[in-house]
């Protein structure tokens, strides 16, 4: 999205150079994620195609030139393929895509080994120093830190190789910044998958360990390589979105806001400015409890930008969606409606959003015109939001509708999956507990004591909450066997609320042997439940974290 803030640059001689072809692929590639239009989609796809061409067509090119075009030419295949799976994802497209991958892997594998050995080779001729490769070396994710000179090397002397800029060196630091970047988004990707998957994935040749990705993303953000910049950017993302949400406590969630915030600290004043880097700014404001700050700011890059659509609806979403969390609900149907008309994507959700919204403010014929639209709008069948969005709406009746209570925990819930800083103010969340209160169908208590111990545990009252998350298990459990329809989409309320309690129990030793049984629960207890793989993520790292496997 950088990229596209920036600006294309003039390609014109991208046709002649795998490089420059793989530069103007990856500008195509963002665009056609961003806007999701078929016809971009198409030029993506044709681009890398000639990317692949390129890398594939050179032979007297230098052994580094040989290096950078197997590192570009895994490129081309994962994008090339998240294209095609964009376009289709039926099984034989998911099939071929699995091999494209898999060849992928093996190009970035290949080429960290040939790049170590052209390292230790041009030291043993005498072409590089010690320092220039202990600098290449330094900090390389394992097992690929090879087995050159050992020895490290003081601020100065990497000072002194960087100012010389010797050719080669630079050259090799640039190249296996290059396949740091590929190397850590497959690992890091990769390790956000369910354990069982996980398994399979190493018994077919890949491997997915988080420590890893991030090691070799760091290692690409402090290269030459033009990519350098877009490592920060992951890394940002990484912490500020995914950290957060799989953190166990508030240890490892300031660790993931400590770390986004450094990275931030590192961008050029330009960047600073840009409504990305914005974005994640203000998503560390929201973690902090500085709702206003976020919003502030949020809104000042909308009165400024000058970007393309998409980004203005980026902006529109925040803003709607903080301030449907913080129950404002009339400003946050102003921006959720920009959204639904003007977006691409996510219609689904904004027309969700916008009839809990009015169902809150008691306009019953509106929550419905919204609410009855969710099942059509639902084109990715099967995305978990999606379809936990269309069964929610599918059940949800005029009677529901009407209740201002049950809207407004409809509307806790889908915070709660929406991956929101959970952080209120005081005084906020004890309104939204008193307002719990209010529920009294059957059907929603299990849901109203899963909210309340989510509320609970971010007042650190741990023993409420634990309380409440007993009774959501105990009560959604024997809602979800009963023979209520519109329990059916409920066993998520339990599952989550097993989780949850799990994490809770573990931090004492007392208990732990207990949480470990919730986990179990939680994961194998549960089949029917919207957003297993979720849950099968947080349980498998959470259990990390424990230190159980």
């Amino acid at each position: 999205m950088i990229l596209i803030e920036w600006g294309c640059l003039c390609f014109r001689n991208s046709s002649s150079s795998a490089s420059l072809s793989a530069t103007h692929s990856f500008v195509a590639f963002t665009q056609a994620l961003v806007s999701y239009e078929s016809d971009q989609i198409s030029d993506a796809l044709a681009l890398w195609k000639q990317t692949e061409k390129l890398c594939s067509a050179s032979k007297n090119d230098s052994a580094e030139d040989k290096l950078e075009q197997k590192v570009l030419l895994a490129d081309a295949k994962i994008c090339s393929t998240f294209l095609q799976l964009l376009q289709s994802a039926d099984f034989g497209g998911l099939l071929k895509g699995s091999w494209a991958l898999r060849q992928a892997w093996k190009l970035y594998q290949s080429t960290y080994e040939d790049l170590l050995k052209q390292i230790e080779q041009s030291f043993r001729h005498g072409e590089l120093s010690k320092t220039e490769v202990a600098i290449l070396r330094h900090n390389l994710p394992h097992p690929f830190q090879g087995d050159g000179p050992a020895g490290g090397y003081t601020a100065s002397e990497r000072d002194l190789v960087l100012s010389h800029s010797r050719p080669l060196f630079m050259r090799l630091f640039q190249i296996m910044g290059l396949v740091c970047y590929g190397f850590g988004c497959f690992h890091l990707l990769l390790s956000l998958l369910p354990g069982h998957l996980l398994k399979w994935l190493k018994f077919l040749g890949f491997e997915g360990d988080m420590h890893v990705g991030m090691r070799a993303l760091t290692y690409c953000m402090n290269s030459p390589d033009s990519k350098s910049l877009l490592a920060r950017m992951t890394l940002i993302w990484f912490h500020t979105v995914i950290q957060t949400y799989y953190a166990i406590d508030e240890d490892q969630m300031q660790e993931g806001i400590d770390s986004a915030g450094v990275l931030l600290e590192g961008l050029d004043n330009p960047l600073r400015a840009s409504p990305l880097v914005q974005f994640f700014d203000c998503r560390l404001m929201r973690y902090k409890g500085n709702f206003d700050g976020a919003i502030q700011s949020y809104t000042s890059s909308l009165e400024s930008s000058t970007y393309v659509k998409e980004i203005n609806v980026l902006l529109h979403h925040e803003i709607g969606i903080l301030r449907f969390q913080l129950q404002e609900w009339n400003s946050s149907i102003d921006h959720l409606l920009k959204c639904f008309h003007e977006g691409r994507w996510g219609k689904i959700l904004y027309a969700y959003l916008i009839g809990l919204c009015y169902g809150v403010m008691k306009d019953v014929a509106k929550a419905q015109e919204f609410i009855t639209q969710v099942p059509g709008l639902n084109v990715m069948k099967g995305a978990p939001l999606e379809m936990f969005l269309t069964d929610r709406a599918t059940l949800l009746t005029k009677d529901h509708l009407s209740n201002p209570s049950i809207c407004s925990l409809l509307a806790m819930e889908i915070i709660y999956f929406l991956n929101c800083p959970q952080l209120l103010l005081e005084p906020l969340s004890r309104s939204m507990m008193a307002g719990l209160e209010a529920v009294t169908n059957p059907t929603f208590i299990p849901l109203r004591y899963f909210i309340q111990g989510r509320l609970h545990e971010d007042l650190k009252e741990t023993k409420d909450a634990i309380q409440c998350y007993r009774e959501a298990i105990r009560m959604g459990d024997q809602l979800c066997t009963s023979k209520n329809g519109f329990v059916s989409c409920g066993e998520h309320v339990p599952a989550f609320a097993s989780y949850e309690l799990a994490v809770l129990l573990c931090k004492s030793k007392l208990t732990f042997d207990e949480g470990k049984e919730f986990f179990a629960k939680s994961g194998d207890g549960y089949k029917a439940c919207h957003f297993r793989n979720r849950l099968h993520v947080k349980i498998h790292l959470a259990k990390k974290a424990f230190g159980e496997s």
